[in-house]
């Protein structure tokens, strides 16, 4: 099942939007990694790019089907003023829940100046501020942002990431460690969590095809 459509937080002015992928993009780049990485490229072919240092996160071209262990997302993230690229994968819970809050994937741009969390679903995402999780380990993290919804799926960072540590990763849904460096570099955009809330559904095309 594919939405077409992404969400796009932009941590520096505080923003959050929608956005729709072209539909040729799904056959051409197939998976999570070829769209991430078309999505940042063709930024990056602007004069003026728009995306700032961006984390991009796209879903996997089975997530959200049958198929068993097919919830499978690719995480990017790209320092202009270095031309550092870093690109790793995880799984769990958090692609497909991604796929049934209504998106194929989400991007980050931009940092914040204070540290903050991330609320998706439906049709009401918002961001937080996460300052007094800042300092906490990704259990006590989990379970302060589970307070405002039970059942959410998380991406989170501990201290590790906070102080920039390289080797960071983050961790999503409590134990599933991925993407070493990437963790440092939500701690330098001082976000704290994801957080999902997997409140839509979809349906499985019936074309075989």
């Amino acid at each position: 099942s594919t939405f077409q459509k992404i969400i796009h937080i932009n941590l520096s002015k505080g923003l959050i939007g929608e956005e729709r992928l072209p539909g040729g993009w799904y056959s051409d780049y197939i998976g999570g990694h070829g769209i991430a990485m078309q999505y940042l490229l063709e930024d990056l072919a602007l004069k003026r790019p728009i995306l700032q240092d961006p984390i991009i996160v796209m879903t996997g071209p089975l997530t959200g089907s049958p198929v068993p262990g097919s919830s499978k997302a690719v995480i990017l993230s790209y320092w202009g003023d270095t031309k550092t690229l870093r690109i790793s994968s995880f799984e769990g819970k958090f692609p497909v829940h991604l796929k049934l809050a209504g998106f194929d994937g989400l991007v980050i741009s931009g940092s914040s100046k204070k540290p903050v969390g991330v609320f998706i679903s439906s049709n009401d995402s918002k961001i937080i501020d996460a300052s007094k999780w800042w300092g906490k380990d990704v259990l006590a993290t989990n379970e302060g942002a589970r307070s405002y919804l039970q059942g959410m799926s998380t991406l989170t960072i501990g201290p590790a990431g906070e102080t920039s540590n390289p080797f960071a990763s983050i961790v999503a849904d409590e134990f599933i460690n991925a993407g070493p460096g990437i963790g440092a570099d939500f701690g330098i955009k001082k976000l704290k969590h994801i957080s999902l809330n997997p409140d839509g559904a979809f349906t499985i095309s019936s074309d075989v095809k």
